[in-house]
């Protein structure tokens, strides 16, 4: 980041945990990434907005102790949940997706709601839940009876629907996915995340795909 956090991603060797975040009293500021392969793109993004949450709402916490599952703990988890549900899902923006597609029924509006912003159902859940005031329970329940009774995945593993982990993301495919949705409201710096791009280069490469993008449209319709 401009703002000289440091990003670095790992494969952690379990699950359990998706990312840390360290302060400057502890030789931050940096963000670590689980970079597990069992682990979709879609939580990576989002453990990487909610540490960031940790860093610029909580930094002067670092240095000090705090006992996990804590009243404190537990106040400043849901805070970093809140920062990170809005910085990727701004919302108005959400509010006028979601009853664009709500028409389509629970899955599909929320597959669609996810696919556009790079996010995980189940923060796409969340933010119904928060916004509308539906059961939350309830809500996660009846998503994942319906997509199981359509496609058979019963969500073990860590499973995401849709992922953006389920393909290769180096492939031009994939890319070409991924700044399309730079050009609606998409980072850089995610998009260099998750193409495996130093944050040195990827302007060079988005700027390289614009070019042959404008230039294979100008031939094919001139």
């Amino acid at each position: 980041f401009n703002s000289g956090i440091k990003i670095l991603g790992i494969p952690f060797g379990y699950k359990k945990t998706f990312g840390l975040s360290i302060g400057e009293p502890d030789g931050g500021p940096a963000i670590l990434i689980n970079m597990d392969p069992s682990i979709s793109g879609e939580r990576k993004i989002y453990t990487l907005a909610h540490e960031l949450g940790h860093l610029l709402l909580h930094k002067t916490r670092y240095g000090e102790k705090i006992e996990e599952d804590s009243d404190i703990d537990k106040e400043e988890e849901k805070q970093a949940d809140i920062f990170a549900s809005n910085l990727l899902m701004p919302q108005e923006g959400f509010e006028t997706f979601y009853e664009q597609t709500r028409v389509l029924g629970l899955v599909d509006c929320v597959l669609k709601i996810k696919r556009h912003y790079k996010v995980s159902y189940m923060t796409v859940l969340m933010r119904i839940h928060e916004t509308y005031g539906f059961d939350k329970q309830k809500l996660i329940m009846k998503f994942r009876a319906l997509y199981t009774r359509r496609t058979g995945h019963d969500f073990s593993d860590n499973y995401e629907p849709l992922s953006i982990g389920d393909i290769e993301l180096t492939n031009s495919s994939a890319k070409d996915e991924i700044f399309s949705a730079v050009e609606n409201g998409f980072s850089l710096q995610q998009a260099a995340f998750l193409l495996g791009i130093t944050a040195g280069n990827i302007e060079e490469e988005y700027s390289w795909w614009i070019t042959i993008r404008d230039s294979f449209s100008e031939s094919f319709f001139n």
